[in-house]
């Protein structure tokens, strides 16, 4: 979807006003379904894409463009550094900001403002949520500190420790709920690739020696992994891949 919107390849999609889809050169999407998603853009801005035929979906996602583009406005730590989601079976977008604080909004109803937590004290360099069986929405966050966090949502605060803390920055975060439960990917700066079963706090250690920038779980346990060499699908064996 987001190679086809910076493409231009379809006149039927509309992004905010003046701003056409051809132009956009987005970093990373939110998809609120399979016609409509918020967009990172290279230049630092949320932007709604949406079919014209789309208004509700429209009117949820400029809404949330226009509340991040104003708070940034009203000050430096608001700029928005970091966009995920938990993709379309989990319809939310995550939103981390460069004063460490991570903003939670459902695409599947409209919200004026978001769940919001501070929860670094550097500005968040990736993001990403997942919803549980058990009807959890997980976010996760990564910070320019090397910190990787976790925030139940329903709750006032955060972990109050990191799940992890090392000396390498976070480049993709990446989580589904699969049948072995939720899983979190992290690329890191050196070029590993670390593979958290969520709920026992087991970790896989993925020595992948590249560059990561772009990570994709997906349910059934396929780990997408981008890099300067393009893309790259490893098929987890989610049954033994943390032991017994």
């Amino acid at each position: 979807r987001s190679a086809s919107a910076s493409d231009g390849a379809s006149e039927e999609w509309a992004a905010v006003p003046s701003v056409h889809p051809s132009s956009v050169r987005p970093r990373s999407v939110a998809p609120r379904d399979a016609r409509s998603a918020l967009l990172f853009d290279r230049s630092d801005a949320l932007l709604p894409l949406v079919t014209e035929d789309d208004p509700t979906a429209a009117f949820a996602l400029e809404r949330i463009a226009e509340f991040h583009g104003s708070a940034a406005l009203a000050g430096e730590e608001s700029l928005v550094t970091a966009l995920g989601s938990g993709g379309t079976r989990t319809p939310y977008a995550v939103v981390g900001d460069r004063g460490g604080s991570v903003h939670v909004w459902s695409l599947g109803e409209y919200q004026d403002v978001p769940r919001s937590c501070r929860v670094h004290e550097q500005p968040v360099t990736a993001v990403t949520c997942v919803g549980t069986a058990d009807g959890l929405t997980l976010t996760f966050s990564a910070g320019a500190d090397g910190s990787v966090r976790l925030w139940e949502t329903s709750s006032a605060e955060p972990m109050p420790v990191p799940v992890q803390q090392r000396h390498s920055l976070v480049t993709a975060l990446a989580a589904a709920d699969t049948p072995a439960g939720p899983v979190l990917a992290v690329a890191w700066s050196d070029g590993e690739v670390h593979l958290w079963h969520v709920f026992s706090g087991r970790v896989r250690v993925l020595p992948w020696l590249r560059d990561c920038d772009t990570l994709a779980v997906t349910p059934e346990g396929v780990l997408v992994i981008g890099d300067s060499e393009g893309l790259s699908a490893v098929g987890l064996r989610l049954d033994g891949l943390w032991g017994r």
